[in-house]
């Protein structure tokens, strides 16, 4: 029970420090957030970016302002399901919307982790649950992060040593990646770059 009540207390803390790097960012596009918690054999696995991330990433950051305010529509419509006044209002950016129309497509793909990151093939862990959403960087800004959610059963977690973040590999303009996490009871902090995107535990 106390093991648990300690787990819980370590949770919230790491949404917190989650929370104050996204501030400390200012949602700077190039920066993601991971927090990961191993809990006996259950992994959970939080991957955060900012929603224009998932436009043609070749796309320099003269692009990104432009792309945006058309991502929020289109994309809350796919996960809200309202009515299509959005779209009417963006009928003159009908190009950029072409442009993003796979984005659908892109977040089912993101249920293979690979896309993403890649572990020990010896802990031997099979994803359960994979969760998208969108929420707001905070109240006074409009720009958002899309959350991708990963829950694991992990048949060998003590020989879970190594991460590998092949997030790099997709999204040329990842510039870092913010990683905390509490993995065999050890925790984790670490800015992981392209350079060195593999992480020992």
């Amino acid at each position: 029970m106390k093991k648990a009540i300690l787990t819980s207390l370590f949770i919230a803390s790491l949404s917190a420090n989650a929370s104050e790097h996204r501030h400390a960012e200012s949602h700077v596009h190039g920066i993601n957030n991971v927090n990961m918690i191993l809990n006996n054999n259950l992994l959970h696995v939080t991957y955060e970016m900012p929603i224009v991330q998932l436009a043609h990433d070749n796309h320099d950051e003269d692009h990104y302002e432009e792309h945006e305010n058309v991502f929020f529509a289109f994309v809350e419509n796919l996960f809200e399901h309202d009515d299509h006044e959005e779209h009417e209002e963006h009928e003159e950016h009908e190009d950029h919307v072409d442009e993003v129309k796979n984005i659908d497509e892109k977040l089912k793909e993101f249920a293979d982790h690979n896309e993403i990151f890649k572990l020990s093939a010896d802990a031997k862990c099979a994803l359960t649950k994979f969760t998208p959403e969108l929420h707001k960087v905070s109240s006074e800004s409009e720009h958002k992060d899309v959350e991708l959610t990963y829950e694991f059963k992990c048949d060998n977690p003590k020989v879970l040593k190594e991460i590998e973040f092949s997030a790099f590999e997709h999204f040329h303009d990842l510039e870092a990646i913010i990683f905390d996490a509490l993995i065999n009871n050890k925790g984790y902090s670490k800015r992981i770059k392209s350079e060195d995107s593999k992480i020992v535990l």
